[in-house]
């Protein structure tokens, strides 16, 4: 084809077609010794890379586990012309992020993340800075504050037991939200699942932007009222903030800095607000879908195994009766959180968590990988790993017991939440938000699927880089009701 359209070019420009081959004999040489440098992998097609092998209906990370069965456990893919390196392993996930903590802990500039930034320095999306440590310590001290907190437990009773009531009368969905405020805060996650499926593609190849221009601008404009929203909720909190005092995340936060002044911490200057606002906005947007979507699958998991919903209910009808749940509480309940710690790794909704960056020159199992490149780690291929967990691909709680109660050692090979020093933010406040809602919820209702017990289906939808259980219906009886 290309000697064909070569053939129709005027004959006073002979030089074109050599030029032109060797335009292209140039970009193939440079194509290859630049595959030199990275892991081998999947073969990638000049300016697109091995995009177009993401085309049928397998989700990226499983399609990842398929291609580590030839390429090994760490294999590097091109997106467009970005070498991307690939971790499906825990050996050399725990290499990368916890021996070599400080190699792989950069993070890539992205429009995405600029997007959320609005100039201002957070955690998710900010590169590895002195500012990015200290702004991480107010988060992981306001995140300790808040979910131990006695307003946390009280606001989930409220909201679950508003939401169990809503479902028995047949009047909205568990998710269901009118309040504008928070649709605003929700609607830029939700476009970018929508119109990108969880990721904006100029990121990976900056030519497309002149095809997703209108999107991004929508995306962008849903971001801008977003901002706006935290910005004055986050005024008037520190006009009525008390000391001592914890409402709510936003609280915490304050009372975070609060802490950092009274020391005297030099870090102080970091903690403006425009920063401290882009620390609220990380937690929100790292723990509401996500948090949704765990729910989903928990949900899901408990309509289809009755037998392990029943356990789970006698468990806590046995310790606390009918009294709404608090955090003390867990160490009664070991079945329970063993079936959430069982949920988070089967439902692995963040497969990929967020990129990470090379910051030096560094080794993953035994390649060497170039300082400023990109790092994805595959923490669903993980949690699936047949060489750490026995029948990866059941689910059952069970296996984090021992003796009936909750194992509390280190296990490898679960990382629902990352790994390393970039690991989820939200990690003890998802961990206490479930544990809350799933106790509260079985206390006052029963869930079942339509179509009977183990008639879900259990594999993630083909959605880009979340792991997303496909749509499902559910019956839903007041524990009064129930025949046992």
């Amino acid at each position: 084809m290309f000697s064909q359209i070569l053939s129709k070019l005027p004959n006073d420009m002979g030089w074109l077609p050599t030029a032109l081959v060797g335009l292209l004999t140039f970009i193939v040489i440079r194509h290859f010794v630049k595959r030199m440098k990275y892991p081998p992998g999947p073969f990638p097609l000049p300016i697109v890379g091995n995009l177009l092998a993401f085309r049928d209906d397998t989700p990226q990370f499983i399609k990842m586990i398929e291609w580590q069965k030839k390429f090994g456990p760490v294999f590097t893919l091109w997106f467009g012309s970005r070498p991307v390196i690939v971790v499906n392993n825990w050996d050399a996930t725990r290499e990368a992020l916890t021996i070599r903590k400080n190699d792989v802990i950069g993070r890539n500039k992205t429009i995405m993340g600029e997007m959320f930034k609005q100039e201002n320095e957070d955690i998710m999306f900010a590169d590895y800075s002195p500012e990015w440590e200290v702004l991480r310590k107010i988060a992981h001290s306001a995140v300790r504050k808040y979910a131990i907190s006695e307003e946390l437990a009280e606001l989930v009773r409220d909201v679950v037991d508003s939401s169990v009531r809503k479902m028995l009368e047949g009047k909205s969905a568990l998710y269901e939200e009118t309040d504008q405020d928070f649709i605003k805060l929700k609607e830029p996650n939700e476009l970018i699942l929508i119109e990108f499926g969880g990721g904006i593609p100029g990121d990976l190849i900056p030519l497309l932007r002149i095809f997703t221009f209108h999107k991004e601008w929508k995306i962008k404009k849903a971001m801008d009222e977003y901002n706006t929203v935290l910005k004055r909720e986050f005024v008037e909190h520190k006009k009525s903030y008390k000391t001592d005092t914890v409402r709510d995340f936003t609280d915490a936060v304050l009372a975070a800095k609060e802490e950092a002044e009274k020391e005297g911490k030099s870090s102080v200057e970091y903690l403006k607000d425009g920063n401290l606002i882009q620390v609220i906005s990380d937690l929100f947007v790292a723990g509401t879908d996500t948090s949704q979507l765990m729910l989903r699958w928990m949900i899901l998991l408990l309509g289809n195994y009755p037998n392990i919903q029943k356990q789970m209910y006698e468990e806590i009808e046995s310790a606390l009766g009918n009294r709404a749940p608090v955090q003390e509480d867990k160490h009664l309940c070991p079945y329970t959180s063993a079936f959430i710690m069982e949920s988070l790794r089967f439902g692995t909704v963040a497969p990929f968590g967020l990129d990470h960056r090379t910051t030096v020159d560094t080794e993953i199992n035994g390649y060497k990988i170039p300082k400023d490149t990109m790092v994805l780690f595959n923490f669903w291929a993980q949690n699936r790993d047949a060489k750490y967990w026995k029948d990866p691909d059941i689910f059952n709680p069970d296996r984090f017991l021992t003796n009936n109660k909750l194992r509390n050692e280190r296990i490898n090979s679960y990382v629902p939440f990352g790994q390393g020093r970039r690991m989820c933010l939200g990690e003890k406040l998802a961990m206490a938000n479930l544990f809350l809602i799933i106790v509260r919820l079985l206390q006052q209702c029963q869930i079942s699927l339509p179509d009977g017990a183990e008639s879900a289906r259990l594999d993630p939808q083909p959605v880009s880089f979340a792991g997303v259980p496909f749509l499902y219906k559910i019956v839903v009886k007041p524990r009064n009701e129930v025949v046992t």
